[in-house]
């Protein structure tokens, strides 16, 4: 498998070439050029537009999905009587009023697939309707990629409704259509098709290609190469851009977020000196030769790109990538400016207004806008401007040893000179202060941050630290901004939420009165009361779980649980992928059919007006499923009413399976699963999350009790009110237990570049240790909690209840995954008198999630019983990261794969061997300087040379990985996985 070294970018191996230096380099780039306000915009000015992916919409459920979700979101948005739709009108035109008050000039909207193409043209169709009532907004064109053979035809679509369009952007008359990764197809297939479709349609557009994507490879050799390039790999790179400028209109560079260096700290930073100093002044240099000084130039901008379920991200760093990125692009003087995306929330690239991200965004883009289009800096409408236009920020989740920065950025909205200060501190959760930093003058006209950094380490003990900020304005007048701030969550070994939270202070929500009170229960349940009062009207109040929505006031009840109904949620998910697993009957997916009935009094399917269309309803309690099972999960929630529920059951009956299932099982227990033939996998739980979002509450005090069962002993409370206008309060963290005993524990530190060991709570330190018992079918559950919980055979979003089946090892079946296997889960067995789990050397594997085995020190545990000598793999943790590591037999003896810094796989075949038909129990600990092993009572030790911590996180496949016949064939019957090295046990 290749390396992947650059996230969607990685596996390409640049050669080594000379190095040069720094003053040559800007020689080669000036080819005449020597200013950016050399080149004027042919528009007359930059153009700014943002791309949306239109399908996510400000109603859909972003619940448990995603980490974060658009700060507007409005169900009253939805499709009328949940009839199915792309796109609806209501959502549309309020997400364009909300780009208008950036001073972006519309939305870019790109074209590959048909149901993309569906999308565009409903957002023309919805502009002209905006346009009709009075409200203008534009819509971009931008070409997707499509196979040469269905350019003219899907290309030709496009066209035909953007000229039929009032709202299609046009320059001179013309469509300006845009592109994606245009570099994959040749300059003459470009020719081909464009001249096909100026011969159809006549010279009515102008097209630029995306050269994105060889940016991006000349940066992994620029990167490669100690930031330095050769003469003549520049001039490859220029004869490139001139290829495509001979057939196309102009150039683009649609991507710089892959544009991502590693910092010392091990985190991913924008390379703005590349993009500034290679990509754009190589785009400006040819632009500036004679035959294409005529021809348009476009650039992109990012927020970041965190994405959740690889970590392959470019951190947002506060707000440093969007304004870096962005004065790059705009300091360039281009024809256009796209930023990637509105509304990515998969990748968190977000433009638009998210819950943690507030209007920071907005704020920035607005003042940029402004400065583009020559206008003097203004406050948004509403503002408080005797609270400074002053923009906090900082990771709302971190792990020791990462460091703790949190950015001041001064927002000019008007050119006045006044002077105020700011001064950071950090408390914990009683109050006490922990550090305090130097204090900071802004003055108000100037667009400057301030960054403070701290190691975490130097907090090891505390769950949370409190950001408190005292400003003092130009008056002397003081005021404390700590009630209603996001705190800070420290974790000590693991995290893969890598999200910024940016405050305007402008926009932290003030209540007129919030009180909050908690009790604990006997049955490990946490009671919350809470009241809030304020002076506009509440769109939600929601109580989290690490970051987590549980609960929420309902004013509908939609879930039936006012009068103390339990929930319970049916889930019908894939493991794969289904483009490489087809059903039975040859469709793209897999058949599930029959039926579930629910018996008990009271107990019956809700919300009862849901009118899905994946099943089929009888009296609330007969649910048909005929269901051709594709890449997305199905689910649905049954309501059990309080009291006697011993006679309450599932029935289900399907072709994969049938089972009855006590409703009383799965309330006490919490959650049962079956893993049906090749990774399909059927789930009931006791529901304790939050369902769907709400209606708005309509109203501007709220009160609720929420009886609350957290996932985890170690977890943080926290209630957050949003109001209808977007103004956000959060509630102080309130923990569940106390912490425990302290224990060492080595960590890197990004700030001494070193391992070091701090004290830390025993309890905060996740040991997962397995249950080995049938009674919860495929799911194997562990004390550490719900996020740590593996599954036999499926994919870890059921089994954690969060993210998407995306997230699971076996995407795509070449290579990865045996074609001929029958079934993907173990079985449950009695084997030497104990519980244990077969595994029939094929197919079987369990998957364990993401940081499982964390990216830090461990120690794992388990006892096997080989059924083969064959050469297998025992468990792998990716492949191709820093930190990955496989285990297995060969020879008889155990080996490790440990993935370094350098993606080098360090391979060691140790001495120990692994009985055939004996059991055995096997540890891996490491301390992040060396390896021990141990089969039994004998020990080896293997210490590969490691410079920086992993960073990128992925599930652990116990089991088995690859095509090639060598899955684990016998039985396990104990699991434990430490976040900590053995020595600390």
């Amino acid at each position: 498998m290749k390396k992947a070294r650059y996230g969607i970018f990685g596996g390409i191996i640049a050669a080594l070439l000379p190095v040069i230096s720094a003053l040559f380099l800007s020689s080669c780039l000036a080819d005449g050029v020597t200013a950016a306000d050399e080149r004027k915009p042919l528009p007359g000015r930059t153009m700014v537009y943002s791309r949306s992916q239109t399908k996510y919409g400000l109603y859909q459920n972003y619940l448990h999905t995603w980490i974060d979700r658009p700060l507007l979101h409005n169900r009253d948005t939805r499709p009328v009587d949940g009839k199915p739709a792309v796109m609806t009108y209501p959502s549309f035109s309020a997400t364009a009023v909300s780009a208008g008050a950036y001073g972006l000039d519309g939305f870019a909207v790109l074209v590959g697939t048909p149901g993309m193409l569906e999308r565009y043209t409903t957002s023309l169709q919805y502009a002209d309707e905006m346009c009709s009532k009075g409200q203008s907004f534009a819509v971009l064109t931008e070409f997707g990629g499509v196979g040469v053979d269905r350019m003219l035809e899907t290309y030709g679509k496009v066209l035909e409704s953007a000229l039929a369009s009032k709202s299609a952007v046009r320059f001179n008359g013309k469509i300006l259509v845009t592109s994606y990764n245009a570099g994959a197809t040749t300059p003459q297939q470009w020719k081909s098709a464009l001249d096909k479709l100026r011969e159809r349609y006549g010279d009515c557009f102008i097209f630029l290609p995306d050269l994105g994507a060889a940016g991006c490879r000349l940066f992994f050799t620029w990167s490669d190469n100690k930031d330095s390039l050769s003469s003549e790999e520049l001039e490859r790179y220029k004869a490139t851009l001139r290829s495509y400028l001979d057939v196309t209109d102009g150039l683009y560079f649609a991507t710089p977020h892959p544009l991502r260096k590693l910092s010392g700290t091990g985190l991913n930073e924008f390379a703005r000196k590349f993009y500034e100093e290679i990509a754009i002044a190589s785009y400006r240099s040819v632009l500036s030769e004679r035959p294409y000084r005529n021809k348009y130039f476009a650039l992109g901008a990012c927020n970041g790109y965190v994405n959740y379920v690889s970590g392959s991200s470019l951190m947002e760093n506060g707000t440093k990538t969007l304004r870096d990125s962005f004065e790059a692009a705009m300091n360039a003087r281009p024809d256009i400016i796209i930023l990637p995306e509105w509304d990515e929330v998969n990748e968190n690239t977000c433009i638009q207004p998210t819950v943690y991200n507030s209007f920071s965004t907005q704020r920035i883009i607005k003042y940029y806008m402004q400065r583009i289009k020559g206008e003097a800096p203004t406050p948004n409408p509403g503002d408080d401007t005797s609270i400074p236009n002053l923009i906090v920020s900082y990771r709302k989740m971190i792990k020791l040893g990462e460091p703790v920065d949190i950015e001041l950025l001064n927002v000019p909205d008007s050119g006045g000179k006044e002077l105020y200060t700011a001064q950071l501190s950090l408390k914990s959760v009683s109050g006490k202060v922990l550090k305090t930093f130097p204090k900071e003058t802004f003055t108000i006209k100037d667009l400057r941050d301030k960054t403070y950094r701290t190691a975490s380490e130097e907090f090891s003990g505390e769950r949370v630290l409190i950001p408190s900020l005292a400003v003092v304005d130009s008056k002397g007048k003081t005021v404390l901004f700590e009630q209603g701030l996001h705190h800070i969550q420290l974790r000590p070994t693991w995290t893969w939420d890598y999200k910024c939270v940016k405050q305007p202070l402008r926009d932290i929500l003030k209540p007129v009165s919030a009180a909050f009170a908690v009790e604990a229960g006997k049955d490990g349940s946490t009671l919350l009361k809470a009241g809030v009062e304020c002076k506009e009207e509440i769109a939600s109040a929601e109580v989290l779980e690490d970051g987590d929505e549980i609960y929420a006031c309902d004013k509908d009840d939609e879930y039936r649980m006012a009068n103390g109904s339990s929930l319970i949620r049916l889930t019908f998910a894939p493991s794969f992928y289904t483009s490489s697993f087809t059903s039975q009957t040859g469709g793209n997916g897999t058949d599930i059919k029959g039926t579930v009935t629910l018996e008990g009094n009271g107990i019956k399917v809700v919300p009862e007006g849901d009118k899905q269309r994946w099943y089929t309803l009888k009296d609330g309690k007969s649910i048909k499923l005929s269901l051709l099972l594709r890449n997305v999960p199905q689910v649905l929630y049954v309501s059990v009413p309080p009291g006697d529920i011993s006679a309450g059951s599932l029935n289900v009956d399907l072709n994969l399976f049938k089972l009855k299932l006590p409703v009383k099982k799965v309330l006490e227990e919490g959650i049962y699963a079956e893993t049906a033939g090749r990774g399909v996998v059927f789930c009931a739980e006791r529901y304790d999350r939050l369902p769907d979002h709400p209606y708005h509450t309509g109203s501007r005090k709220v009160e609720f009790t929420a009886r609350l069962y957290p996932q985890s002993k170690a977890s943080v409370l926290q209630v957050r009110i949003i109001t209808k206008s977007g103004k956000v309060f959060w509630s102080n963290p309130i923990f569940n237990t106390a912490t425990s005993k302290a224990i060492a524990l080595p960590v890197w530190s990004g700030s001494k570049q070193a391992v070091v060991k701090v004290k830390t709570g025993r309890e905060e330190i996740p040991c997962l240790k397995y249950n080995f018992d049938s009674g919860f079918g495929t799911i194997l559950s562990s004390p550490a909690g719900r996020s740590f919980y593996g599954i036999l055979g499926g994919a870890e979003d059921v089994a954690i209840g969060k993210g998407r089946t995306g997230s699971s090892p076996f995407v795509e079946k070449q290579d990865r995954y045996p074609a001929t296997s029958i079934r993907t889960a173990p079985e449950w067995v009695k084997e030497d008198g104990a519980a244990a789990l077969k595994f029939d050397g094929i197919g079987n594997y369990i998957i364990l999630p993401r940081e499982a085995l964390p990216r830090g020190s461990y120690t794992m545990d388990f006892e096997i019983k080989a059924e083969s000598s064959k050469d297998q793999v025992l468990l792998k943790h990716q492949s191709n990261y820093t930190g990955s590591l496989e285990a297995g037999i060969t020879g008889g003896k155990l080996y490790i794969v440990f993935t370094d810094e350098t993606l080098k796989d360090n391979r060691y075949l140790s001495r120990l061997e692994i009985p055939v038909d004996k059991w055995c129990k096997i540890r891996i600990s490491y301390d992040l300087a060396a390896f021990t092993l141990a089969v039994d009572d004998k020990r080896d030790v293997f210490a590969p040379v490691v410079k920086r911590p992993a960073f990128l996180f992925a599930p652990l496949i116990w089991g088995g990985y690859g095509s090639d016949n060598k899955f684990f064939e016998g039985y396990l019957r104990a699991l434990t996985i430490d976040h900590a090295p053995a020595g600390e046990i």
